[in-house]
């Protein structure tokens, strides 16, 4: 009779504690993947600390609006560069932002909002809907150096700890160059291709631009023959020189990445028609990025968690649980 007691009292002793554990991942579900859309955010970009920096005028352009909980809309002004994102995750988010800040400069596109640092060398910008944005910033000249800001995307809100962050600060990043008496400095560009197995769906020629701070400079046509690349100059050191690739081949996705003095273009295959491979023959290549957004339309990534199959699997765990009760006892 003890037994059978202590038995029993260890089976409600377990179910309470599975009841428990289904309520708190119950919870937690709802906390993690929820937002509240109306509500509004911030950003607070702390920059050039401890330099005299006040005045360096900051800009903020949407780049996608949040509909729904976890996906993203393109703003009407960039998505004539949809085909530029070939991102995924978080590490990619700069080689998009550098491709956008020179396009928004070549095609002139009016900031959302434009704030200056202050004393403390702060900005902020209040009362954001939710979505993804692009920040840049000018150049300033300190003493003998030139501090050039780095573009950076940042999404609102952004998940951590647990919690969903309405309210964001970051720290931004730049690079600078000593001031020198004018020099020639000189640029070069490569394409480099991603479709393997889909190399004549390329185009015969790309054109390339070389930007002078922003503006159109040059043009030139990059193909087989001068094997994708190009080499400009010479150019006078007062100003920023970048090139960028005029337009996006139809059915690719292209990133830009600045190494030294070269300017590597990389164009990537995108499976259209949700990823159907046309070319049995390279499927397997491609099998590893059939799954991938970037691949299957060059989407902007959903932030969603996948938690909603944890409430079944502990539902289910605590029939099965309660079954083993039954059946025992009816052993017993």
């Amino acid at each position: 009779m003890f037994v059978r007691v202590k038995s029993f009292t260890n089976y409600i002793i377990s179910f309470g504690l599975c009841i428990l554990f289904f309520i708190a991942s119950f919870l937690k579900v709802s906390a993690e993947t929820s937002k509240d859309l109306d509500k509004k955010a911030s950003i607070k970009i702390e920059y050039l600390k401890g330099k005299p920096a006040e005045g360096v005028e900051f800009k903020i352009y949407k780049i996608a609006d949040l509909s729904g909980d976890s996906d993203y809309i393109f703003a009407d002004l960039f998505k004539l560069y949809e085909k530029h994102l070939s991102f995924e995750n978080e590490d990619d988010l700069d080689k998009c932002a550098s491709v956008f800040a020179m396009y928004v400069k070549r095609d002139g596109l009016e900031a959302d909002r434009v704030e200056s640092l202050d004393r403390n060398n702060v900005v902020s910008f209040e009362g954001l809907d939710l979505g993804v944005y692009l920040i840049t910033a000018d150049k300033i000249g300190i003493g003998k150096r030139i501090y050039r800001h780095k573009p950076f995307i940042v999404r609102v809100p952004k998940f951590a700890k647990d919690t969903w962050i309405y309210d964001l600060y970051e720290y931004a990043n730049y690079t600078y160059t000593e001031i020198a008496p004018n020099e020639s400095i000189y640029r070069k560009a490569l394409i480099v291709w991603e479709d393997s197995g889909f190399e004549s769906d390329r185009p015969k020629n790309v054109e390339v631009q070389v930007l002078r701070d922003g503006d159109l400079y040059s043009c030139i046509s990059l193909n087989e023959e001068n094997n994708w690349r190009y080499s400009a100059g010479p150019f006078s050191s007062f100003h920023e020189w970048e090139i960028i690739q005029k337009d996006v081949p139809d059915g690719y996705v292209s990133s830009v990445k600045r190494i030294g003095r070269t300017f590597v273009i990389k164009n990537k295959y995108v499976l259209t028609d949700k990823c159907d491979v046309r070319n049995s023959a390279v499927k397997d290549e491609f099998k590893a990025s059939l799954e991938s957004d970037e691949l299957c339309g060059a989407l902007l990534p959903k932030i969603g968690l996948l938690w909603w199959p944890v409430p079944i699997l502990i539902c289910s765990g605590v029939v099965l649980f309660a079954y083993g009760v039954i059946k025992d006892n009816g052993k017993c």
